[in-house]
């Protein structure tokens, strides 16, 4: 689990191809159909770290197989399997008293997930809220008042379409909505 990052070689690699590419940020800017050059580079900053609809014009104009960046997914769900399988352990859970309002509880150390997991739930059942425990880019537990639990994990994922390649970003497309 130590040193595991969400999507990493596919970020890699377009970290790579960039860097490789040879051209002008301004030239790859205009040539994809921006005319605001700042407007580019915070779209660019968002598409390097997957948190937005990369263009597939802008992956053409930096040289990006988007089918070695399925092959780079392909590695990176590899590579979350490995961290899934890891036992994990819980150091802190947050309490939802109200939509955006948390409160976070540590445990006095680290305790194994199964552990933690019962402990939330009778907290959960006693103060009659939502609570959960959030392993970081690998997955959250949601446990309700009524004793239920819901994991849900942060597989890398990603969407192609003619226009666009998108990944899902460990959860971060829960409570959106996106027109294509």
């Amino acid at each position: 689990m130590e040193g595991y990052q969400y999507c990493e070689c596919a970020r890699q690699y377009l970290r790579e191809r960039f860097s490789t590419c040879r051209k002008d940020e301004k030239d790859i800017a205009a040539a994809i159909g921006y005319s605001d050059f700042e407007k580019f580079r915070r779209h660019q900053d968002a598409w390097h770290a997957l948190e937005r609809p990369i263009p597939r014009k802008y992956l053409g104009a930096i040289g990006a197989d988007v089918e070695i960046l399925c092959g780079a997914l392909e590695r990176d769900q590899v590579n979350f399997q490995l961290v899934e399988a890891v036992p994990r352990s819980a150091h802190a859970y947050s309490i939802r008293f109200a939509p955006a309002e948390y409160s976070v509880r540590f445990f006095n150390e680290a305790i194994p997930e199964d552990e933690a997991v019962r402990r939330v739930k009778a907290v959960s059942a006693e103060l009659g809220v939502s609570c959960l425990i959030e392993h970081y880019q690998i997955m959250k537990i949601d446990i309700e008042p009524d004793g239920s639990i819901r994991k849900r994990c942060y597989r890398p994922a990603m969407k192609v379409t003619s226009n666009w390649v998108a990944f899902e970003h460990y959860g971060s497309q829960v409570g959106t909505m996106r027109m294509w």
